[in-house]
């Protein structure tokens, strides 16, 4: 922390402030504030007089409030851009881009006192300030490793719990220990895949929609089951409502990929022969649990909708390039 002594122009006489040092300053430094001061470390000025690429730190948030990102020490944030409504956008520590008014102030340089949490706690007693400092209950002691005149899971010739962690929203204080109230139990799986068939055979125009679900029982030497849903939507009509209905299919399944960025990336869909649709997926998201049980050729750049359109449900976390 750095002690500063400005000169009040209104009161007459000099006044101090306590602020996190920058890496740089020294005892007797003159800093300066306003945005006439030049751009040196320590000195204070609107972030909208910084070129790119200046490191600050100390930033506000709002203007006025006297610093409320940045301040943590080793830290330090940098200006991407300035836009032309006087706005500045700020690249945070975490990466997090942040986009503030132009007079918002800001001080030059990078806060004072890196690596400090880097620095091994060596024994026990050190940890234990550390936490009371921030009021967190340290040393916390398991529940199992109690008697039963203790805790819910304490007691037995090992330390296990025993019997199932969750609880009801509504049972006593002394029991309310482990999942309480809990929704689900075990592992989360990625279950739905969907799958949606277009096709024309002898004047018989057809949907066909296929949905593969995972069902997790979650119990004991159980396998998961797997469930299939099946719906048949048949007409017979002349080739004529064909071609047209098919260029309305075409239609709404462009609209359907617009809407729905993150299921396919740069796709589109073309219509072919009157009776086959193109779907020409350049990036489209899948999970490797999904691959298997769905039967595309992930080689080509073209899948056949007569053959199957596939479409998921859930926002992938790895994207796939084909």
């Amino acid at each position: 922390m750095a002690l500063i002594q400005f000169k009040n122009p209104i009161k007459y006489r000099k006044q101090a402030i306590t602020i996190a040092a920058p890496e740089g300053m020294y005892t007797g430094q003159y800093v300066r504030c306003g945005k006439r001061a030049p751009l040196a470390v320590g000195n204070i000025l609107p972030v909208g007089k910084c070129p790119e690429g200046t490191l600050i730190c100390n930033l506000e948030s709002r203007p006025g409030d006297r610093g409320s990102y940045i301040r943590a020490s080793g830290t330090v944030g940098s200006i991407i851009a300035q836009t032309t409504s006087g706005k500045t956008v700020i690249r945070l520590p975490s990466g997090q881009k942040k986009v503030v008014k132009g007079v918002c102030r800001a001080m030059v340089g990078v806060v004072a006192g890196g690596g400090r949490p880097e620095k091994p706690i060596m024994k026990a007693g050190r940890a234990y300030w550390k936490a009371k400092a921030k009021r967190r209950g340290w040393p916390k002691v398991r529940g199992v490793a109690m008697n039963p005149v203790e805790h819910p899971h304490g007691g037995g010739n090992h330390q296990h719990v025993g019997k199932p962690t969750t609880v009801s929203r509504k049972t006593t204080a002394g029991r309310k220990v482990g999942l309480i109230a809990a929704r689900r139990t075990g592992r989360k799986l990625e279950t739905v895949t969907k799958k949606l068939i277009f096709g024309a055979v002898s004047g018989f125009f057809f949907f066909f929609f296929k949905q593969v679900e995972f069902i997790n029982e979650n119990r004991v030497n159980s396998p998961n089951k797997l469930k299939l849903n099946y719906k048949i939507f048949q007409t017979q009509i002349s080739r004529f409502i064909i071609v047209h209905l098919c260029a309305a299919i075409e239609f709404s399944l462009n609209i359907y990929l617009l809407i729905t960025p993150f299921l396919f990336m740069r796709t589109e869909c073309k219509s072919f022969r009157g009776f086959m649709f193109l779907l020409i997926a350049r990036k489209f998201c899948s999970r490797s649990n999904l691959k298997k049980i769905s039967t595309y050729c992930g080689t080509t750049g073209q899948l056949q909708i007569l053959k199957e359109l596939i479409f998921y449900t859930e926002n992938c976390l790895y994207r796939t390039t084909l």
